[in-house]
């Protein structure tokens, strides 16, 4: 499972004792106990598969493997919920999170990664573009803090390679929603880099943050030079999502580049907008590429009954595969399948 930790309290009415199982997003889990009585505060306890011990080592590991401010924060969220005061007692609640705030914050005093700060230094000190390139590489696990995407940053405005560019601007696709610092620094990138691979990966990167704020951007990128430029675009603002389908975006259906074309279809499956229909409909006419043609069909098919005019003729014709397709299209349901080839961007090598 992932996301936040699931909670589940069962009370043992001979004991005393109540049990909460936290699930973490690492499938690490820990059964931790609050012993109560109506004298006493709670401890704080683990359940292992050698007995029962007092929290310690593997309970705060645990922890550390899904980031010790998340882990912290989750797990007190859960053992404050409504759901385990009504099983434990308020004071127990209290008590255990109390008890695990100051484990945490005992075990992870004075041990702060220095790797950010080293990596940052490196990336914007270093002669070597290829020590660079693996500064920015590393980065990419440290985007959450304020040096790391300051660092990746300053080096996708600024440093001289290409090359290290191109990598600082892949790294900071790993940033969350609402990073300005890096949204704006790819913006600027997507907008002026005078590179087509830094361009299109700064597209990438903006898609795969999914922030929408940077609709603007990606939008103005449908009419780049570059084909693999306007593909990521086109291909970012699929993933963004927005309610409706840009104009420009579906203007890219008649675009000189085939590849442009498949991926607005995409885009356009992917957000489902019905008013979308007669421009796919009028693309599918024009189209003799059959691949197209049954890309514009599958992104009709997400239109509902939008799509019926535009695909009831198709069920005569004599390629078998727009036939099928058709049909599938009618169907609904998604019975056209999944997109068959999803856009993913995999770790580099520096």
């Amino acid at each position: 499972d992932t996301g936040a930790p699931r909670v589940a309290a069962n009370s043992n009415s001979n004991s005393n004792r109540k049990e909460l199982w936290l699930r973490t997003d690492t499938n690490t889990s820990a059964i931790v106990s609050a012993a109560t009585s109506t004298s006493t505060s709670a401890a704080m306890s683990v359940s292992t598969s050698s007995g029962k011990r007092r929290v310690g080592d593997s309970f705060v590991n645990s922890m550390v493997r899904i980031g010790i401010n998340a882990g912290v924060n989750a797990a007190a969220e859960a053992l404050s919920s409504e759901e385990v005061k009504n099983a434990m007692g308020e004071t127990a609640s209290a008590a255990s999170v109390t008890a695990l705030r100051a484990i945490i914050q005992d075990k992870t005093q004075g041990k702060s990664d220095e790797r950010p700060t080293l990596l940052a230094k490196v990336l914007r000190t270093d002669s070597s573009a290829s020590l660079r390139r693996i500064a920015a590489w590393g980065l990419q696990e440290h985007t959450e803090t304020s040096v790391g995407a300051a660092a990746l940053a300053n080096a996708v405005r600024r440093d001289a390679s290409e090359s290290v560019r191109e990598m600082a601007a892949w790294a900071l696709g790993s940033s969350s929603q609402g990073s300005s610092a890096a949204s704006e620094a790819l913006i600027a990138a997507l907008k002026s880099d005078a590179s087509d691979k830094v361009r299109a990966t700064a597209a990438w990167s903006l898609g795969n943050m999914g922030d929408r704020a940077s609709m603007d951007g990606l939008i103005a990128a449908l009419s780049d030079k570059s084909s693999s430029v306007r593909s990521r675009a086109i291909w970012a603002i699929g993933n963004v999502e927005p309610q409706k389908a840009p104009a420009e975006l579906v203007a890219k259906l008649k675009d000189e580049d085939t590849r442009v074309r498949r991926v607005a279809a995409w885009a356009l499956f992917t957000i489902e907008d019905p008013s979308t229909a007669p421009a796919l409909e009028a693309a599918l006419k024009a189209e003799k590429d059959t691949d197209v043609q049954v890309d514009y069909i599958r992104a009709l098919a997400a239109m509902g009954d939008k799509s019926v005019d535009a695909i009831k003729g198709l069920l005569e014709s004599p390629d078998p595969r727009i036939r099928t397709m058709a049909v599938r299209a009618l169907a609904g349901g998604r019975a056209s399948g999944p997109w068959p080839w999803p856009w993913p961007e995999p770790r580099p090598f520096p």
